[in-house]
């Protein structure tokens, strides 16, 4: 029997956005990402602390990232000097990853929608007046970048705190967009200007304190995005320390710290947590964990000590409040979640998101599937909330503002990510009854959510509430037109799954499906799908017993290993209809990954050939007898 493919689709789940191996990344939120392929997960926290990225800012030997800090003798005397981040790259790699975050970004931001051409079509077949082209979630995000770019023109660089609100909202929003070299130079002038200022004592002051700790903990995203992790940390680090010097500076005047304080505390163990998974190794998840844990404590801290005052208990210290959060069992209720604004909801989403993920790499898989149950609550919880809110968020385009926390659409996208990631982890667990339920689950999920821009836009906002919860089917309309690179990797993995339970004939429809979608969006040379076809292949050439058909998918996914080899030494040109860029982006494997799918195609392929042979053999012998 034919060997099963084990690279591109299973147990993670391969989005083409992530069918090269990438540096990690992060946003101003934060998350863990999946193992290869696909790191993001999902809502922008995942794309944030998790998969991080953004070019290096040199540090000179007497300054912090080549930015002085305004500190007084005694202070700059006794703290060690934070050395200059180690040269890994060159500046040709270093631009070459940031292109590739702009091209990935725009892809995930895409992954779960698509964009109608607005041509309708009358009942006898002929086109009525095309409507102009609705926006998708890309456009709709650079839209708002222009709108923001704006204002920002207008406000006076000397209105300090004004200017440097403004110059963070650019950098948050060219982040998002995968700009970089862009996002890093607005939170700079930011930082420069927030640090002009200096240090006080009065409200005003506490909130510059916390926006130069803001800016600082956005350049360790940006670095860690790009794969600067030494760099990413200091930035890290140095936010951390000014987080805490605020909160406790608040505390010991007899005052609380507001519940922003411990959501940013939060942010930056997570995004300190991430960077530990990047670096690898048993030690470095031990301290990933527990920074994680940390992350989540700080997210629930105020909640649990409003569960302590509900149960009329003394006052507690802030450790003991800390120390009481059991991030493995805390079970947020619906009531709690309304005091907290959206961003901070999805970062408690992604927190435990990345906790799931974190264990079921570790093997830990009831464990894993606990994490990510209960961040798939939280984030149901959340859009139930949202729909009894006024639906000013539903769409970024509503909002002239920067918005706090996800649109609904982005909402019900990480739903369907964390539905996905339930079913990865029971793959890897080898449930693969569960799994390919779970999978199902998430496609239902994801075709009821994915609606056409246009329709969104002729709809009342009242009538954009999207239910938390959809029902799984094991039927579900396959609408290539409508189809997205989302519903291509659930579909491979769902027909993984349903291979390994016996169910071979629907297992070939989502093969058949997948495979469909990814050449329309991705082209025929796409390493997706020589992917699909090496799957399509085993399961043709194993319990189906069609060993022609078997044979021709895994001899084209061959010519297509080969041809992204070639093109990967610079010896390809191929004719696929896509353009040099997407070429570039789509087929970015290393040489020796693709030589082990070649590798393993070839014995493939051998293997059916004999049994072929064999059967020609046997057929001979009867008719001569």
């Amino acid at each position: 029997m034919p060997q099963r493919q084990t690279s591109g689709a299973y147990p993670q789940m391969a989005l083409f956005a992530d069918s090269r191996r990438r540096p990690s990344s992060s946003s101003a939120a934060s998350s863990v990402a999946r193992p290869r392929r696909w790191l993001a997960a999902a809502t922008s926290e995942l794309r944030a602390e998790m998969l991080s990225a953004s070019s290096a800012l040199s540090s000179s030997p007497d300054s912090f990232h080549g930015l002085s800090l305004p500190e007084d003798e005694e202070k700059a005397k006794a703290k060690p000097r934070i050395e200059e981040a180690e040269v890994v790259k060159s500046e040709e790699d270093k631009f070459a990853t940031r292109e590739m975050i702009k091209e990935m970004t725009r892809a995930e931001i895409s992954a779960h929608s698509f964009v109608s051409s607005g041509k309708k079509n009358d009942a006898g077949g002929a086109s009525s007046e095309k409507k102009p082209m609705a926006l998708g979630p890309y456009e709709r995000l650079s839209q708002q970048l222009n709108e923001a770019q704006h204002r920002h023109q207008s406000i006076d660089p000397h209105q300090t705190s004004a200017y440097a609100q403004s110059c963070m909202d650019m950098g948050d929003l060219h982040y998002r967009l995968g700009h970089m070299d862009q996002s890093q130079e607005f939170y700079m002038d930011a930082l420069k200007d927030l640090l002009s200022i200096g240090d006080g004592g009065d409200p005003g002051s506490r909130r510059m304190q916390m926006m130069t700790a803001q800016s600082m903990h956005a350049l360790g995203t940006i670095h860690a995005r790009c794969g600067d992790y030494a760099e990413a940390s200091h930035w890290y680090e140095e936010s951390l320390k000014r987080k805490h010097e605020l909160s406790d500076d608040i505390e010991g005047d007899g005052s609380t710290a507001p519940i922003s304080h411990r959501y940013e505390l939060g942010k930056t163990y997570n995004g300190l947590a991430a960077l530990e998974v990047m670096r690898g190794g048993d030690v470095q998840w031990e301290k990933a964990m527990s920074l994680f844990q940390e992350a989540e404590r700080n997210f629930l801290y105020y909640y649990e000590r409003e569960k302590m005052s509900q149960q009329e208990k003394p006052d507690r210290s802030e450790s003991d409040v800390l120390e009481t959060v059991d991030v493995s069992a805390t079970i947020i209720i619906s009531k709690a979640l309304r005091k907290m604004t959206p961003s901070q909801v999805e970062s408690l989403v992604n927190v435990r998101s990345n906790m799931g993920e974190l264990l079921r790499q570790r093997g830990k898989f009831e464990d894993a599937e606990e994490m990510l149950r209960l961040a798939l609550d939280t984030a149901r919880m959340a859009l139930e909330n949202d729909n009894e809110i006024d639906g000013t968020r539903s769409e970024i385009k509503t909002s002239a503002a920067p918005i706090d926390g996800p649109t609904r659409d982005e909402q019900a996208s990480a739903i369907v990510d964390l539905l996905v990631k339930i079913a990865d982890n029971l793959t890897s667990a080898e449930k693969f009854d569960e799994a390919a339920e779970a999978y199902e689950h998430a496609l239902s999920s994801h075709v009821f959510y994915r609606r056409p821009s246009e329709e969104d836009d002729a709809k009342p906002q009242s009538s954009n509430a999207l239910p938390a919860t959809v029902h799984a089917s094991t039927k579900i309309k396959f609408d290539l037109d409508a189809a997205t690179t989302i519903e291509a990797a659930i579909r491979n993995n769902l027909a993984h799954a349903l291979a390994q339970i016996g169910q071979d004939k629907l297992s070939m429809e989502h093969y058949e499906a997948s495979l469909a979608i990814k050449r329309r969006i991705g082209g025929d040379f796409h390493m997706e799908v020589a992917h699909t076809l090496a799957g399509m292949g085993a399961l043709l050439g194993g319990p189906l017993r069609d060993f022609t058909k078997g044979l021709n998918c895994f001899k084209e996914a061959l010519f297509i290993y080969r041809a992204n080899l070639e093109e990967l030494s610079g010896g390809y040109q191929g004719d696929d209809g896509c353009s040099d860029n997407q070429r570039s982006f789509f087929g970015d494997e290393d040489a020796e990954e693709i030589d082990r799918h070649i590798q393993n195609t070839l014995k493939n392929i051998s293997l059916i050939e004999a049994a072929l042979l064999k059967d020609r053999d046997g057929l001979s012998k009867k008719r001569r007898h």
